[in-house]
């Protein structure tokens, strides 16, 4: 970091107000809602860069999981990035985000995720795009569902655990899916600051599915339904949602949650009436190759072994950079550095979207990402393959 600025925790209520301020005009935020901001994501992890002893920017460091190839890989996230305006331009924020890609790996954290404003700040720090983030909208008119078989009943505290257990069936066989902490099932059972409302799908076996949603202006009708979080691991338990939003129609226009067109709401309707918006890509940074390899998961019955050459990390090179040799076998990896014969060249932003299953080894390499002769690159896709990477939460 250039010597201008620093870089650490707000050492005062006024450099934590200078960072509300700046985050608020940043992001548009009401006045009130900054310090609950603060307190959801808690003050130890809030972040200032000064400069001249003044707050000039600052960002939150969330602490949590990402699933890849079934395994929870420990994962900080960032969020509300934020520089005062008359500091931009200045290389104010990728001092900020250096410095904490440094502190996150210095943490222990193999990986870091984030949903980006701009791309080219975060790509200078090594982020790339790995996954979506979809806005799916269904018109209740267009639900056919008339399934009402699986008990549906309003969530209650004492099903808390079987609704996060219910979530994690899901995310443990998704890409991407957020491994949730405090601050993302606050976010989750919320809307606006208001709890959001819950009901949970039962069958012989237990919870099958639930939905937590919000009512939201509507153009057209009284309201429609925001779905704060969603989840069906069966037909059956879809079907049951489908038949609840359909019961909705009288009031309601469009049910509307963050999704994918391979998810059961989807794939259980009879004609393809869901607009799916992407709203966001969202980017990953591997904070140290070796360790994020090693704590990925992978199919069983891989066995393969691809010789990489990492390169073009500007922020973490006596790290990451080099040459690696990746095993793979009985759904786990090795990870050895200054070994192999680098045969596959790789960025380490390239390796973050082969990492999170976004492209392919040929996809990468006409992206300029990657180099290698197809037999030297064609053991990643087995080794990285595992479907679309999404998430379904915001943070």
């Amino acid at each position: 970091m250039s010597r201008d600025f620093e870089y650490g925790v707000p050492e005062s209520d006024g450099e934590r107000a200078a960072l509300g301020e700046i985050l608020r005009q940043t992001f548009n935020f009401q006045r009130e809602r900054v310090p609950q901001f603060f307190e959801l994501s808690g003050h130890e992890n809030l972040r200032v860069l000064r400069h001249g002893g003044s707050v000039v920017g600052g960002l939150v460091i969330v602490h949590m999981g990402q699933f890849f190839g079934g395994r929870s890989v420990k994962m900080a996230g960032i969020a509300a990035v934020g520089i005062d305006p008359h500091m931009r331009g200045q290389g104010a924020a990728s001092a900020l985000m250096s410095a904490a890609v440094r502190e996150m790996h210095g943490m222990g954290y193999p990986i870091t995720s984030l949903y980006p404003a701009t791309q080219p700040l975060y790509q200078r720090a090594g982020y790339e795009q790995a996954g979506t983030f979809y806005r799916c909208v269904l018109p209740t008119a267009a639900i056919d569902s008339r399934d009402r078989d699986l008990h549906l009943r309003g969530i209650t505290q004492g099903d808390l655990a079987a609704v996060e257990q219910c979530y994690e069936q899901r995310a443990r066989h998704v890409n991407g899916h957020l491994d949730r902490g405090h601050y993302v099932w606050t976010r989750a059972r919320h809307h606006r600051n208001e709890p959001a409302r819950g009901f949970l799908v039962e069958g012989n076996g237990g919870v099958e599915g639930y939905v937590c949603y919000a009512h939201q202006d509507s153009p057209t009708r009284s309201y429609n339904l925001y779905c704060t979080d969603l989840v069906a691991l069966t037909p059956r338990a879809a079907l049951r949602l489908l038949r609840f939003f359909a019961d909705h129609r009288s009031m309601v226009g469009d049910v509307i949650w963050h999704g994918h067109p391979g998810d059961a709401l989807h794939q259980n309707l009879r004609e393809q009436h869901v607009r799916d918006e992407v709203k966001d890509q969202w980017m990953l940074r591997l904070l140290d190759v070796g360790a994020a390899l090693e704590a990925r998961g992978y199919e069983p019955g891989v066995s393969a072994e691809v010789h990489l050459d990492v390169h073009d990390d500007a922020v973490l090179p006596e790290i990451n950079q080099g040459r690696w040799l990746l095993r793979v076998e009985g759904g786990r990896a090795t990870a050895q550095r200054e070994a192999g014969r680098g045969d596959v060249r790789v960025s380490v932003r390239g390796l973050a979207s082969l990492y999170s299953g976004l492209l392919t080894p040929w996809q990468a390499r006409a992206a300029g990402r990657l180099e290698g002769r197809d037999e030297a690159i064609a053991p990643l896709s087995a080794i990285f393959g595992g479907g679309s990477p999404w998430i379904a939460d915001h943070f």
